[in-house]
């Protein structure tokens, strides 16, 4: 099976531009993943979940934060409902203000 990964803004979801292309890949027979977040990444699942007998599953890299007490929880909002396979990574999202060499799951994004 061949994987696409959709990337973006967590804040817009770019709908006139992710939900094509969600249903697209879903038409097609792809797996979806993203970063199973908010913005484009639930615009483009939405859409992907839309397309009937499709055979693709909608895959989300996601992030997770540091618990006080130890272990990892995922971050509010994560994964959004239309991820159906979650990968849950200690690592975190990507930031503004982080530095360019920081790990994040982006790393597991693209390696996918």
């Amino acid at each position: 099976m061949i994987i696409i990964g959709v990337m973006g803004s967590g804040k817009h979801e770019w709908t006139d531009f992710a939900a094509p292309l969600g249903v697209w890949i879903g038409e097609n027979h792809f797996d979806l993943l993203t970063g199973a977040g908010r913005g484009v990444m639930l615009s483009v699942s939405r859409a992907f979940c839309t397309v009937l007998k499709r055979q693709g599953k909608p895959i989300g890299i996601v992030p997770m934060q540091q618990k006080p007490h130890g272990g990892f929880c995922p971050l509010a909002g994560y994964p959004n409902p239309y991820i159906e396979i979650p990968v849950f990574t200690p690592l975190p999202r990507r930031e503004p203000d982080m530095p360019i060499a920081s790990l994040t799951r982006n790393h597991v994004n693209i390696l996918t």
